[in-house]
């Protein structure tokens, strides 16, 4: 995990500003930080001075972590920067073809593939090629153009803030929101209610109405003539027959396999399920028995699967640390709320960022089994959902649901009034649309 940020435009923004947006990253790259900033003229500036554009990087070296491969990085020619946050998989075998075309790579790093690959093939034919997690800023001053680009699935996360006076970016809403003047951080109503319908607030919405999230599979194409960005989608999902079951595990051993390159120590969180425990296996299977697994321990509670993680491990071979996570958040709150860096509501939250913290004490990269449930419909949502499919866009709006008492019928007679998809959200949410109009007031109700 690194963190990326920056800004282009023709107000000046003070020293000050570029280290407090610096400083919102560190956490995110405690091995580096670093900052490119340039005059209206595209000369650089001093470090105290006012600049007009500025690339900040903070690194966690992953892949190469000598200095040569820190960010940003720029080609020989000085005209393109690049700040990048992620990992592409698989690149070597492309690196190698750029190789015997004539292209000098100074780095054994995947930042300089994405440099080299878009001199190659250009903005279009570089995402083509990249199959990874990953936000990036890419700079072309030759063209005059900067490129905002967030990964396939969205892993890695891309803000900005847009004016007309110029465009701000970054990894996280704290790193863009120096940039933004006082009086416009002002909080998004539509996006709190996002917020307490989903336990989140999805993309392209911050909590912030002048901040936004770049979409999954999107970029911006940004002319630094007149500083607006251009939203286009690269790549959408393909639909395709079902897979076998040798198929279907051939990929996962393949997609596993390619999430293991790194030059720092290498780990797995394990809980006592399916998905982690799949990861798992597949490691051990293709030789990697020297891996530590990790898992969050609840000592007393039913929630405790430390024991089945350990059973696993030992099955697999494998080293498992239970690390017990605390009862209480005491002084642990605060920072794992600026963590979070939004509102977000899963309590899953709270137990894997105590499992992380401890986690990086013996490794500095960790897979997972995230996402598994989700991909193959593993939670009791997905038949719960499907049982009223016979409703399709039927709507059946009950009136006088002012009089109905318990949150379950206030919340089956506002499913009924939409759609069978669009209750789909509505069914899990966090609050009904009737709590959702008390918390925030009629006036302030965005719907």
């Amino acid at each position: 995990m690194c963190g990326i940020a920056g800004f282009f435009g023709t107000r000046p923004i003070a020293a000050a500003t570029r280290a407090a947006m610096l400083v919102a990253l560190r956490r995110r790259g405690p091995d580096s930080q670093h900052e490119t900033a340039w005059d209206a003229a595209g000369r650089p500036v001093a470090p105290h001075d006012a600049a007009l554009g500025a690339l900040l990087h903070a690194r966690l070296a992953i892949i190469d972590p000598r200095p040569e491969a820190d960010q940003p990085m720029v080609d020989e020619s000085g005209q393109v920067w690049l700040c990048y946050n992620g990992e592409v998989y698989g690149w070597a075998d492309q690196a190698a073809e750029l190789k015997r075309q004539g292209v000098r790579f100074n780095t054994r790093s995947d930042t300089e593939f994405i440099l080299r690959g878009y001199q190659a093939w250009g903005i279009e034919g570089l995402l083509a090629r990249l199959r990874g997690m990953f936000a990036f800023a890419l700079l072309d001053r030759g063209t005059g153009k900067l490129y905002l680009v967030r990964d396939r699935m969205g892993e890695k996360p891309l803000l900005y803030a847009a004016r007309p006076d110029g465009i701000a970016f970054g990894s996280t809403v704290r790193s863009v929101l120096p940039w933004l003047p006082q009086g416009e951080r002002r909080f998004d109503a539509a996006a709190l209610d996002a917020y307490l319908a989903h336990r989140y607030v999805p993309a392209p919405a911050t909590v912030f109405a002048g901040i936004r999230r770049l979409e999954n599979g999107h970029y911006l194409e940004i002319d630094l003539a007149d500083w607006q960005p251009r939203k286009r989608r690269y790549w959408q999902p393909i639909a395709r027959g079902a897979a076998t079951m040798d198929e279907a595990l051939a990929e996962l051993a393949t997609a596993t396999e390619l999430r293991t390159v790194a030059d720092r120590p290498l780990g797995v969180f394990l809980s006592g399920g399916i998905d982690s425990s799949c990861v798992a296996s597949m490691l051990a299977a293709r030789g990697h028995t020297r891996l530590h697994t990790f898992t969050a321990a609840f000592p007393g509670s039913h929630f405790d699967e430390s024991a089945d993680a350990a059973e696993i491990a030992a099955t697999l071979g494998l080293a498992n640390h239970p690390l017990p996570v605390p009862t209480t958040l005491g002084d642990a709150f605060e920072r794992i709320v600026a963590d979070l860096d939004e509102p977000f509501a899963d309590p899953s939250s709270f137990p894997t960022w105590f499992l992380a913290r401890e986690t990086v004490r013996h490794v500095t990269v960790v897979l997972g089994g995230d996402g598994g449930d989700e991909v193959f419909a593993g939670y009791k949502r997905h038949p719960k959902h499907l049982r009223s499919a016979w409703r399709g866009g039927l709507r059946l709006p009950l009136k006088g649901t002012a009089s109905l008492r318990g949150r379950g019928w206030a919340k089956i007679a506002d499913e009924l009034g939409i759609s069978w998809l669009d209750g789909y959200s509505l069914r899990f949410s966090g609050f009904t649309p009737a709590q959702r109009r008390f918390l925030q007031g009629a006036s302030r109700w965005p719907g």
